[in-house]
């Protein structure tokens, strides 16, 4: 005779023990001694219940866990790759500092060698002038009958050679218009050379100046040498050699007539004082 099992629902043949050959239930469900066979909870409909969340939630939290973990992983390799793109910027910003130091280096070096080749240059070009400007300068010493007998007198002061060459008076009369009365004109030749471009450049040169007594005799200056131009009188200017090594001529004076007795002073800008007697 079949039956029909009230747990899973297939017929199967009596037997008499009463139990499904297909899920093990024992006895007929909601009778006494209905059991399922073999299993105990687990076998049951309320193992189905506990089970399925469990399952549900591990599969939950799994999901989550392989979502993090993806998560994560994909941080560090956009962290992974953000560094590297950084170190590529950073190296080829050094690179790109490199190769302009360089540039200007070799921009430098150029500019130093040429400038080290023009001075170079512009040296020998001054070598090769001066003796010319010597010659010339030298034309502009008086004839011989301005001077009278003088002893030479040179000092060396602010990087020069400074010398007095000859003195004497000047009596021509256009010149005695812009003498004071009871005065008269005497001149100073004057030659200077440079031998240390350094100490003039830095002190900067001073001019000669002639005292009688305590007084300093008045200079004439460039309109009075003028009117002496074609007797051969040239204004001794130190200014001109910043320029050349070399320059001559005269500075001319109004003194206290009949004065037979002259200091020339030489007021140093590195500080050194110079002073000679001259004697009429």
């Amino acid at each position: 005779m079949k039956r029909k099992c009230r747990s899973c629902g297939n017929y199967f043949l009596e037997d008499g023990s009463g139990r499904c050959p297909y899920c093990g239930a024992q006895g007929t469900p909601g009778q006494a001694g209905h059991k399922k066979g073999g299993n105990g909870f687990w076998g049951t409909d309320a193992a189905t219940y506990v089970l399925m969340p469990v399952i549900l939630l591990v599969i939950v939290i799994g999901a989550l866990g392989w979502h993090q973990y993806q998560k994560m992983k994909l941080e560090q390799q956009r962290i992974a790759l953000q560094e590297k793109e950084e170190q590529e910027y950073w190296e080829r910003k050094q690179y790109a500092e490199m190769e302009q130091e360089f540039e200007q280096a070799s921009q430098a070096a150029a500019s130093s060698k040429s400038e080290a080749e023009r001075a170079a240059r512009e040296a020998s070009e001054w070598e090769q002038a001066q003796p010319a400007i010597r010659e010339q300068e030298l034309e502009n010493h008086l004839p011989e009958k301005y001077t009278a007998e003088f002893e030479q007198w040179s000092i060396e002061a602010d990087g020069m050679h400074l010398t007095a060459i000859a003195a004497g008076r000047i009596d021509t009369s256009y010149i005695s218009y812009y003498l004071n009365p009871g005065e008269e004109c005497i001149f100073l030749d004057f030659e200077a050379e440079v031998f240390d471009r350094e100490a003039f450049e830095e002190n900067g040169p001073n001019v000669p100046v002639v005292t009688v007594g305590q007084q300093q005799a008045r200079e004439l200056f460039i309109p009075h040498i003028d009117l002496l131009k074609d007797e051969g009188f040239v204004l001794f200017d130190t200014e001109k050699l910043r320029k050349q090594d070399f320059a001559a001529g005269q500075r001319v004076y109004a003194v206290p007539a009949g004065t037979v007795e002259f200091m020339l002073r030489y007021h140093g800008r590195d500080g050194s004082m110079h002073a000679h007697r001259l004697f009429a």
